[in-house]
């Protein structure tokens, strides 16, 4: 999967990979932000459940990944599309419910929450997870 941003005007190539490392959660964050306030069709309250996905994907891919992350985002006319991919061969667990006092494990159900449509696609090496934002309707 190589890495590009794009939106309804237009594509730029961006970096295919970032190290697995912490700051990887924050350059993905940038620049998933720097491509939604340049498309302005994507409202306010959008725009945050889109950067809360980046973040919780790319963070379980450095946490639990192997080897370099892969970022990708795709603003269309009626969703927003999030992958992010690394070269492990496990599959991400089902969403559960963590234990109260568990300070980890709750990721995927806020993608579950957020996200209109969710999912793992497997590839030789590794693994890529996508998420669909849906825009409202005008």
């Amino acid at each position: 999967m190589a890495v590009s941003i794009k939106s309804r005007d237009r594509s730029e190539q961006q970096p295919s990979q970032w190290p697995a490392a912490p700051e990887t959660v924050l350059l993905a964050r940038r620049r998933a932000a720097a491509l939604l306030d340049a498309d302005r069709h994507v409202p306010t309250v959008t725009r945050a459940d889109v950067l809360l996905v980046v973040s919780e994907l790319v963070s379980n891919a450095v946490r639990h990944g192997v080897g370099p992350v892969e970022f990708g985002l795709d603003v269309g006319p009626a969703k927003v599309h999030i992958e992010v991919g690394d070269q492990g061969p496990n599959r991400p667990p089902p969403a559960r419910r963590p234990a109260a006092t568990s300070q980890n494990g709750r990721g995927l159900l806020i993608v579950d929450a957020i996200a209109s449509a969710w999912g793992v696609t497997a590839h030789d090496p590794g693994k890529t997870v996508w998420a669909d934002i849906a825009l409202p309707t005008r």
